[in-house]
């Protein structure tokens, strides 16, 4: 049970507070526009993929300002951290345009407002392996279309790779087109990649 004596005290620190706030009403408003009122600051932002893993060695390059169609833009350019961090110095406040690519991933483009000096920018990258992982469930879930998507962002990062060879070759079986499945397994046997999924799915293909 609460004391008489906790209760006294708790009540004089709410009217302590509370006398505080109207005899200095603008404080914490105060503190709140020094931060989003500024000529230029720092931008901290996070890289991640979409496994919440931090990417290192991300190129980001911030494009300052809209698109006005009088010559080249200003850009700052610099490298994402271990830790996936990275801080681009004296940005000025307003719209501005992200572009970032990492080896292993598919670039991205964001286009974000600056207006606090607290802001942290975070952006999220797909690795090759998100993008198999995706094509795979749109794959298993008969999205054939939306697999075939996922496949061709996925050949943007990296083309010669033995899963994509084989989801390649799985959406052409299930779409009814035989040469160019027996083409991504012919591209399989020179990788000389082996799984029961391909010895099964050959003769299947030869025999449309």
């Amino acid at each position: 049970m609460r004391s008489a004596g906790n209760f006294f005290t708790l009540s004089a620190g709410v009217f302590l507070f509370t006398l505080l706030f109207f005899l200095f009403p603008g404080c914490a408003g105060l503190r709140v526009d020094d931060n989003m009122d500024f000529d230029e600051a720092p931008l901290i932002g996070m890289i991640y993929d979409r496994n919440n893993q931090p990417v290192s060695g991300a190129r980001v390059t911030i494009e300052i300002g809209r698109e006005t169609g009088k010559g080249r833009k200003k850009t700052r350019e610099e490298l994402s951290s271990v830790n996936g961090r990275f801080i681009i110095a004296n940005l000025p406040p307003g719209i501005h345009k992200a572009l970032v690519s990492a080896g292993g991933y598919e670039s991205n483009t964001v286009e974000f407002e600056f207006y606090s000096r607290e802001q942290v920018l975070y952006i999220k990258l797909n690795s090759l392996d998100n993008l198999l992982d995706m094509a795979e469930e749109a794959a298993a879930d008969r999205r054939y279309p939306e697999a075939a998507a996922y496949l061709d962002r996925a050949e943007n990062v990296r083309d010669e790779d033995p899963v994509y060879y084989y989801l390649r070759a799985v959406v052409a079986y299930k779409t009814g087109r035989k040469g160019e499945c027996l083409k991504w397994i012919g591209l399989l046997e020179d990788l000389a990649f082996q799984c029961d999924g391909v010895d099964k799915l050959q003769p299947l293909a030869e025999s449309m």
